[in-house]
């Protein structure tokens, strides 16, 4: 008989009465039974030989050993001969691991092969379960998921460690019954949950998963995702639900953090413009299902914040509006609610009010607590604030439109004066759409070439000669005519508009004086230009005065620009640098309607300035009041005591060019020597000049 490779280790007391009876099935292997823990401790998974233990005369005793043996025996094949072998007897050597018990009385060739080969299948198929269930648990192990399984003919559940530490639990911990499971559901997603384990059981469902809400040990509630698959029995009925759980609470906070983001302003917590809208769209829902119901906005901005943060700094800054935040919230009632909606702008819901009295009571506590000082580490800070208000009312359309009829009336008034409110009314709404229509009215303008300069005389007060120009702007509307500056100026500015408006005057003012210098007879006629603002604010504006004087020819030295105070004490620092550049490129800076703004002894000594303009209020009321002609005379004396120019503006008289000319001011302009010229009338101005 063929032996097949088979290999026996054979333990006995005398293993040569045996060994004959394996020589033509297997190549044998003899050890000694008196040391049987010895060899067989010995042997390791897929050493490929058969263990054939003699039970000699006490088999029970062979058992009892060989249950002290390690776990991994079950996957090497061990046979066992014996005398006898009842039902009992075999069973109770399956548990010891034993593969198979051979009878001494049927210890032929053909049974012992087979008792062979079926414990060495029986080893391998063991050992590979074996593996697969050691790879499962380490993979269980590095799973962030916990397992569960539902024995539905037994009514019991079991989870895997993983499962029981995701919610703070000892394995002990947890029970078989399926009620201490549904106990820990939240309640609110209780009802989803018992949905779809329903319809697993009744076969509907194969696979599912769900999100839900689970208790944690420690009593707060995580949400975890919850998988399932049914196992069913042969006659197709389901017999149990095995899944996993994923704890999601990491990617829920983030969720969370991500809603706050887009709903929540960064600095003060409040709802941001996008959640605001959202509640004025509830609110307005309610009104129309109340009809007695209306509401209100309150626009709340705070006037002049851009000076707070120039002055004390943008941390300062920031804390001023933490603070108002909280102070505006203390103003409300549990249904009102405050948002964030600007950088120094927020807006106040007054969900149900009864009528007009309601909001100016709310009106009466925000600036009773807006005008208590802000108390910021050492500074003091004082702020007043412009208020709009619009009504909800039951015919509403649109949140936006509301939001920016607050706005509007915001706004408003701000150009009343600040420190006060407007109720919006249906004439603003008017206003506000005649401004859009301007507005873009304008963007399509300058593209057209419907703006073109005009020009007014500076005169040298010494020798009454034109020294240059003023380049004024001008509007040619195609259906309204020449529109003032007056009209389309600050527009420009809350717009800009006034940046690329700005660098056409810029560059078409520069190509117009450099024309002029070969009709001046040997005189140099300078153009004063005006920078707005937000063109004195920008990083590229030396670049540009480069490019406007470079594509154009004009020598440098001939280009004044003439900037506001407010304009040059917005951001000192950075209005220092620019202006030591403007210098170095030998472009003259005049400080422009001197005396109206923020006049500082210290800027104007730090600051690379030219000349000072002297604002026409002030001309204006030369002769009338001695005031005024003292205002004048100590501007006129503080500049040249700085070394500085002055231009004096509005000269409308005689009188006040006198006055003027005694105080030693070098230059002058206004109505008495000239109105604003085009082009081509100021080109005539000096082929023959006038003196005055």
């Amino acid at each position: 008989m063929k032996k097949e490779g088979l290999r026996v280790l054979l333990v006995a007391e005398d293993g040569s009465e045996l060994a004959p009876i394996f020589a033509d099935i297997a190549e044998v292997e003899c050890c000694d039974s008196g040391d049987l823990g010895q060899p067989l401790l010995e042997l390791r998974e897929g050493d490929g030989r058969v263990v054939v233990v003699d039970g000699g005369e006490a088999p029970i005793d062979v058992l009892r050993w060989l249950r002290q043996l390690p776990v991994h025996l079950g996957s090497i094949p061990v046979v066992l001969l014996c005398a006898e072998c009842d039902d009992d007897f075999f069973a109770e050597a399956r548990e010891c691991g034993v593969a198979d018990v051979v009878s001494k009385r049927d210890h032929g060739p053909d049974s012992l092969k087979r008792a062979l080969n079926f414990a060495k299948e029986r080893a391998t198929q063991t050992g590979t379960l074996r593996a697969l269930q050691s790879r499962l648990s380490l993979l269980h192990q590095g799973s962030r998921d916990g397992l569960w399984e539902w024995d539905f003919q037994n009514d019991a559940m079991s989870f895997s460690l993983r499962w029981c530490e995701t919610l703070g639990y000892d394995w002990d911990d947890v029970t078989e019954a399926p009620d201490a499971w549904w106990v820990l559901i939240h309640p609110a997603d209780k009802i989803r949950v018992e949905n779809v384990i329903r319809q697993a059981r009744k076969g509907e469902k194969h696979r599912f998963e769900i999100e839900h809400r689970i208790q944690h040990r420690d009593g707060t509630y995580r949400w975890v995702l919850l998988t399932g698959v049914t196992a069913r029995g042969l006659a197709g009925n389901v017999l149990r639900i095995a899944g996993s759980m994923t704890d999601l609470s990491a990617q829920k906070d983030a969720e969370q953090q991500a809603v706050q983001a887009r709903l929540m302003d960064g600095l003060t917590g409040l709802p941001n413009r996008i959640l605001l809208l959202d509640r004025i769209e509830r609110a307005m829902m309610r009104s129309r299902r109340y009809k007695d119901q209306i509401f209100a906005l309150l626009h709340v901005d705070i006037d002049r914040f851009q000076l707070v943060n120039d002055s004390y700094g943008t941390e300062v800054g920031d804390r001023v509006l933490l603070e108002m935040a909280e102070r505006l919230n203390n103003c409300l009632r549990e249904t009102d609610s405050v948002a964030r909606v600007t950088g120094d702008g927020f807006v106040v819901l007054l969900d149900v009010i009864r009528d007009v009295a309601d909001v100016r009571f709310v009106l009466d506590r925000i600036r009773s607590v807006a005008a208590e000082l802000f108390f910021i580490g050492d500074h003091e800070v004082e702020v007043t604030l412009s208020i709009g208000v619009a009504f909800g009312f039951p015919d509403s359309q649109k949140a936006e439109s509301l939001l920016r009829d607050a706005e509007t009336a915001m706004r408003k008034a701000k150009s009343e004066g600040r420190d006060r409110h407007v109720v919006f009314g249906s004439t603003m709404r008017t206003k506000t759409s005649e401004l859009v229509r301007l507005e873009a009215d304008l963007r399509h303008g300058i593209e057209r070439g419907e703006l073109v300069l005009h020009y007014q005389p500076i005169i040298t007060l010494g020798s009454g000669e034109i020294n240059g120009f003023e380049a004024l702007v001008r509007w040619k509307h195609p259906q309204r005519g020449m529109v003032p500056p007056g009209d389309f100026i600050e527009l420009a500015e809350e717009s800009g508009v006034i940046v690329p408006l700005g660098a056409w005057v810029l560059e078409e003012a520069c190509r117009q004086a450099n024309a002029w210098q070969d009709l001046s007879s040997g005189r140099r006629t300078a153009i004063s230009v005006n920078l707005s603002a937000k063109q004195f604010q920008r990083a590229d504006l030396v670049k540009q005065v480069e490019n406007a004087i470079g594509s154009t020819g004009l020598d440098p030295g001939l280009l004044k620009l003439e900037i506001t105070e407010t304009a040059l004490m917005h951001r000192a620092e950075s209005s220092s640098s620019a202006l030591t550049r403007l210098r170095d490129l030998a472009v003259e800076v005049q400080i422009d309607d001197f005396g109206t703004g923020y006049s500082s002894l210290d800027y104007l000594t730090r600051l690379a300035v030219d000349t000072l303009k002297i604002d026409r209020s002030f001309v204006n009321g030369l002769g009338s009041s001695e005031e005024f002609g003292k205002v004048v005379r100590g501007i006129v004396s503080l500049a040249h005591s700085l070394g500085l120019g002055v231009i004096a503006e509005g000269v409308e008289t005689l009188e006040q060019l006198s006055f003027l000319r005694d105080l030693s001011c070098e230059g002058a302009q206004g109505f008495y020597f000239a109105k604003p010229l085009t082009a081509e009338d100021a080109t005539e101005l000096i082929r023959s000049p006038p003196k005055w």
